[in-house]
């Protein structure tokens, strides 16, 4: 089991769907565990919501990239807990047609961006007028990766505890994950 205390919730979900863990955390994106069914490995993410915010946490600088890397995350739970770290017994299980809303709805703010900040439609045509014109390549190069894997990162988007609700499968056991799991890939 993993030992940082942020992950003391994942080690109970861990627990109650008798899931393998992973290492933890690293500065690399890995899913969080494992689901063995019908002997199939499957990647799973563990995200937990707070029973009075309603709203789960999912990752500082998401990008086009970090998007990509979730869409390749079979299973996904989320499990709703009440402070400090206690588990209220409401799961659900998304796959990844079920997320790929969400992962649209980021994509659209990455290139749309806000009120008050660019997203990268804007800065593509920013990129365009820089082309040509006598801007240093070296530098409009430099600037385009920054636009791209930093500059127009979202900063922890929230995803609703109502979208998990609406679009998931509730769970409450290892046996129900293994047998929604199972209708679904199998």
């Amino acid at each position: 089991m993993r030992t940082t205390q942020d992950d003391a919730r994942e080690n109970q979900q861990i627990a109650l769907f008798d899931l393998l863990p992973r290492m933890g955390r690293s500065n690399k994106y890995t899913p969080d565990a494992d689901l063995l069914c019908e002997g199939v490995i499957y990647e799973v993410e563990l995200k937990t919501s707070d029973i009075v915010r309603k709203s789960i946490s999912t990752a500082r600088g998401v990008t086009f990239d970090k998007i990509s890397e979730w869409r390749k995350v079979p299973v996904w739970i989320f499990s709703q807990y009440e402070k400090p770290n206690t588990l209220t017994g409401e799961h659900f299980v998304l796959f990844p047609e079920q997320m790929e809303e969400y992962y649209k709805k980021l994509e659209d703010k990455i290139r749309k961006g806000s009120d008050k900040l660019a997203g990268l439609d804007d800065w593509d045509e920013a990129m365009e007028i820089l082309k040509n014109s006598t801007f240093d390549k070296a530098k409009l190069d430099k600037l385009d990766y920054a636009f791209n894997h930093k500059g127009c990162a979202l900063n922890d988007p929230k995803i609703p505890w109502k979208y998990a609700m609406e679009n998931g499968t509730r769970v409450t056991s290892s046996k129900e994950l293994r047998d929604v799991t199972r209708e679904y890939y199998l």
